[in-house]
Parts: structure tokens; C-alpha cells; sequence
């Protein structure tokens, strides 16, 4: 999930299936009350259905950016491709890859010069 504001923060989490239940617990926890969520057109987005926030949705097999709303998927499908690109071999299991979202994480959260400190402190 990333937030589509001047300090654009991400959370990345893995999950255990991609249930309704599931996400919809999953952007409780997370996601700010009264929020609006931009989605795709996934079949399982369509089942997110809860009152305490509101889903704008982008049809990729008409167009990648709905201008009429403003609303698409570029800024976490841009993250993703980053993550994907730079992620270690080593890191592509489900026992590791938690180490390196949460690496991602801190770094694309905070500053360069505050994750550089943070990794001389480790």
C-alpha cells in the first residue's frame, strides 16, 4: 500500500491468502478511516466492501490512468517494479522476503542520510 501524499510512505506486508477478510483486516489495520482506496479491476478488489472507506477503481483493459478521477495504479506498480528488480536471489523465499520489504520500507520511508545511520547502528 502506498499513500498518495506529499510524503507518499508505503507499507509493504506479505500475506497469509487473498481473501476479502484477509485485505479488508489487512486495510483496517493500515489504512486511515474515511481513506480512498484506487484499485484495479481484480475480481477480489470487487469483494472489499466496508464502510469505512471508499474504492475508486482503474479498468487496465481500457485504459492505465482514469484522468476523469485522477485515479491509477502507477505509484505502487512503480514501487513493485523497483522492489522485484532489486531484490537479492537469495531473498526470493517466503521465510526471507520479509527482511528485505522491511528494508525497502525504512529506506523508501525515511531519508537517505536517516537510513544510512540506521544501517551504521545494526
Amino acid at each position: 500500500m502506498v499513500e498518495r501524499t506529499p510524503q507518499i510512505k508505503i507499507v509493504l506486508i506479505t500475506v497469509p491468502d487473498r481473501k476479502a477478510e484477509t485485505l479488508t483486516n489487512i486495510i483496517k489495520k493500515f489504512v486511515h478511516s474515511q481513506s480512498i482506496i484506487f484499485t484495479d479491476c481484480w475480481k477480489r478488489y470487487s469483494d472489499l466492501k466496508n464502510p469505512f472507506f471508499s474504492r475508486r477503481t482503474v479498468n487496465h483493459s481500457v485504459t492505465f490512468v482514469d484522468f476523469t478521477n485522477n485515479v491509477h495504479t502507477n505509484t505502487i506498480e512503480g514501487n513493485w517494479a523497483g522492489i522485484k528488480q532489486n531484490l537479492p536471489v537469495q531473498y526470493r523465499t517466503k521465510k526471507r522476503i520479509i527482511l528485505y520489504l522491511i528494508r525497502y520500507m525504512i529506506k523508501r520511508n525515511t531519508s537517505n542520510e536517516s537510513f544510512n545511520t540506521f544501517i551504521k547502528l545494526l
